[in-house]
């Protein structure tokens, strides 16, 4: 996230007590990944694992490693790191079943690789997605991955 994101994140909720802010990125391992600002917008920055000149370095952690207790739910909408940030999350989604809202349209394979990976860690899912946009252009699918406990 860039420090200008950041800043309004935490101005838009200075009325809530308990907020623990870190602008780290979520992934598979524990390091440094960088971010390619986009100028039009920050909705379009990438991530990129190698450095290149000019890019801004992030500390990237896994869920699993930064949050020990247990967590109820995780919104993902990472530009594309989804995949990643959920390996990051086994022991998470393995033994906390939080309900699950990703992000499953940066990628083409994430229609069917996410749902499918997701399973393959806690079975105990069912499984929605849903589409925000309009009918001919639809801007985002948001994969809702809902306990089976807590229908």
């Amino acid at each position: 996230m860039t420090d200008e994101t950041f800043a309004k994140l935490k101005d838009n909720l200075l009325i809530y007590d308990n907020i623990i802010y870190k602008n780290n990125a979520v992934s598979d391992r524990n390091g440094t990944i960088y971010i390619e600002e986009n100028n039009e917008s920050s909705s379009a920055n990438k991530v990129v694992l190698e450095e290149k000149e000019n890019l801004k370095s992030v500390q990237s952690v896994t869920l699993d490693d930064d949050i020990k207790e247990k967590i109820t739910m995780i919104k993902m909408d990472i530009e594309g790191f989804e995949q990643k940030a959920i390996l990051g999350s086994i022991n998470h989604i393995k033994n906390d079943t939080p309900t699950l809202l990703i992000s499953v349209y940066h990628n083409n394979e994430d229609l069917w690789k996410i749902p499918k990976m997701i399973s393959e860690i806690n079975a105990n899912y069912t499984y929605y997605l849903r589409c925000y946009g309009n009918s001919i252009f639809p801007t985002e699918i948001v994969l809702f991955a809902i306990p089976k406990n807590n229908k």
